[in-house]
């Protein structure tokens, strides 16, 4: 099945991954199981781009919550 982009669900998942791990700062807690099809063995570079992605928009709101805050609570 072709997505937009012409992207493939294996390397939406992949790219998913790699978000979710940049956006929250944490890494898996334990290995995925043997039986799992793991995503990441053929599609590592989506994984890999998902990654920074993730980080930097975490940065940003973060940044931005700050920001706000300050500004509603009358310190900026």
């Amino acid at each position: 099945m072709k997505l937009p982009f012409g992207l493939t669900p294996t390397e939406i998942h992949a790219f998913e991954i790699g978000f979710a791990e940049g956006a929250t700062f944490f890494k898996r807690c334990r290995p995925m199981p043997e039986a799992y099809d793991n995503p990441l063995e053929s599609e590592w570079h989506y994984y890999t781009m998902g990654r920074p992605i993730g980080v930097y928009v975490s940065t940003f709101v973060l940044i931005v919550g700050i920001i706000l805050s300050l500004k509603l609570g009358g310190v900026i």
